[in-house]
């Protein structure tokens, strides 16, 4: 990416000056998500506040008046926070970091979520190993990282940070033997950060701990870089820093219109050819966007500073006026950008020489409303809330049904599959015959699971049940044998803090004579601990008067509830914690 300072700066300058007008109404998602990562892209879209389409959005090069002028309504609005010497955006207003408040009412002033790019690690150089070592830079680094996220924590909306474009590809090639956490970086001089490691995955660690600390609406992702790598290299080394943990990936197609490549235009003297783009050069984007999306974590893509040139047969173009087909394309296929895993594109100059609304004769105001007057729905995967209730006393080796269930709150054919020792659940889809998963379903189908119970007195056989991208589990209990508990009852956590090992009070087994079986269940962190012992998932025996304790990692975004259910002969309990919304 080139050096973005002459655009920042014009941007600026009428920034400071905008005019705010009413805002339209904004959209807001109609569904609520079991688990805000369960459906990649509608999860994303649905914690941003909108509602349940592909996202539009305008970035830096097009100003609110011009918005405003072509009556658009974007869903983002994107600006850089660059941090050049002698020119960083905490000094843009006064006080010092006022430039994101500004941003955040421009933004809220067309009705849109507001986008930030870090782009400070230009202070020392991005392709400069030695900026990441610098005490005296690293410490300004993260003290405006730390007010760019104070800052956010005012505004209180959802805001999505497009994390150092570039600089990871850099990473890349300077971290010895491609591996982040050879390649020393200063991490723990800011507080918020003290646990994490001096090194580059330690870096990139800090923002996610700063943001889920500060400013926990935030949305944070990485922009993957290849310069040449290999896309699976290139995810390896994202993973290794664990870009998976962050709300989305970053994507790009280029940085300048193809006309400007063309002729080698100001700003766009690179080597290359092909810049004007075809359906294979789409076709093989979207397959590499896919593998991105797939092999990060199954974070949804974020499309940045699309360009937007204006399609012509007429090669090359002139200042502000390029040819280009991306817009074109890309609000013409929003189908191809979410089966890729796509939740929103975001178009704008990469200099501020490249066409935008301003310079482009209408057209993005053409595509954008053919694209608002028929949307593309997001890709939701994510159920309504559903229970199938667990049966107690039941005969050994017998078929037991569960209750009937509807699925609502999804948006298209989900496959639901079962997971039970043996193999031996069946799935009944609208009352039909009991068959072997997967199996497909759509909205407004029902639902039931046959399951052979434990051919044991006093058995528990547990069945996993995934809907989309939602598990539940189903409990069949044998009975006979009094081996059952007293009841089992612990306190819930509310407002938890997010990412902390949380334990619960102690128990004393009673109510019942003879040794029964213990199993953890529900969250992965999910442990449980006897007498006092080591806290494990494995499955084992309680005799009466044994002591129990549970012990559960909380959610890392805000909001999200996680259980630990605990299995003790027939009885089950359940406790759960709750983030802070």
């Amino acid at each position: 990416m080139k050096s973005c300072m002459p655009l920042v700066l014009a941007s600026l300058l009428l920034l400071m000056t905008f005019v705010v007008k009413a805002a339209p109404k904004p959209e807001r998602a109609d569904t609520t998500v079991a688990s805000a990562s369960s459906a990649p892209a509608a999860g994303l879209v649905g914690r941003m506040g909108r509602g349940n389409r592909l996202q539009v959005g305008l970035g830096t090069g097009n100003e609110i008046s011009q918005i405003q002028s072509q009556a658009l309504q974007p869903d983002i609005y994107s600006r850089y926070l660059p941090d050049y010497p002698g020119f960083s955006w905490t000094q843009f207003n006064s006080p010092p970091g006022h430039y994101v408040d500004v941003v955040a009412a421009a933004a809220d002033s067309i009705g849109a979520v507001p986008m930030f790019t870090i782009y400070q690690i230009i202070i020392g150089g991005e392709n400069n190993p030695a900026t990441v070592s610098d005490l005296g830079l690293m410490q300004d680094y993260w003290d405006h990282t730390v007010l760019l996220f104070d800052r956010l924590a005012v505004y209180d909306k959802p805001a999505l940070i497009n994390i150092e474009p570039d600089f990871w590809g850099y990473a890349y090639n300077f971290s010895p033997s491609h591996d982040p956490t050879q390649k020393f970086a200063h991490v723990q001089i800011t507080p918020d950060c003290a646990h994490l490691p001096n090194n580059v995955r330690g870096m990139a660690q800090c923002f996610l701990a700063i943001a889920r600390k500060r400013a926990p609406k935030a949305l944070l992702g990485f922009p993957p870089s290849d310069f040449g790598f290999g896309t699976q290299n290139v995810i390896n080394f994202m993973n290794d820093l664990g870009a998976d943990e962050a709300d989305f990936i970053v994507m790009q197609t280029m940085d300048r219109d193809a006309g400007c490549f063309e002729i080698r235009g100001p700003e766009c003297s690179r080597s290359g050819s092909d810049w004007y783009w075809g359906q294979a050069q789409y076709d093989a984007h979207f397959a590499e966007a896919r593998q991105y999306h797939e092999g990060i974590g199954g974070l949804p893509l974020v499309w940045w500073q699309t360009p937007m040139g204006v399609p012509s047969l007429l090669f090359g173009g002139t200042h502000q006026r390029w040819r280009d087909n991306r817009v074109d394309y890309f609000l013409r296929h929003p189908q191809q950008i979410v089966d890729a895993g796509g939740a929103a594109v975001v178009f704008g100059k990469g200099a501020s020489n490249q066409t935008g609304i301003a310079t482009d004769g209408g057209h993005f105001q053409e595509r954008w409303s053919a694209y608002i007057g028929a949307p593309t729905p997001l890709i939701d995967d994510v159920p309504d809330t559903f229970v199938f209730h667990d049966r107690v006393d039941r005969p050994t080796a017998a078929r037991i049904t569960s209750n009937t269930v509807q699925v609502t709150g999804i948006n298209g054919p989900v496959t639901v599959t079962t997971t039970v020792p043996g193999d031996s659940a069946r799935i009944i889809v609208n009352g039909g015959t009991a068959q072997q998963g997967p199996v497909t379903i759509d909205n407004g189908d029902t639902l039931q699971i046959n399951v052979l119970s434990a051919a044991a007195p006093n058995t528990s056989r547990e069945v996993t049940v995934s809907i989309g991208s939602v598990e539940s589990t189903w409990m069949v209990s044998t009975g006979d044998e009094d081996t059952t508990p007293g009841p089992i009852s612990f306190t819930n956590v509310a407002n938890a803090e997010q990412r902390q090992i949380y334990r619960s009070e102690t128990l004393t087994l009673q109510r019942f004579n003879s040794p029964t079986s213990i199993q953890i269940r529900g969250a992965k962190t999910a442990m449980y601990s006897i007498n006092g012992g080591a806290f494990t998932r494995a499955s084992g025996t309680v005799a009466p008067g044994d002591t129990l304790q549970l012990q559960l990692e909380s959610a890392g975004v805000a909001g999200v509830t996680r259980r630990a259910i605990v299995v003790v002969g027939r009885i089950r309990g359940r406790w759960e914690i709750g983030t802070s919304p």
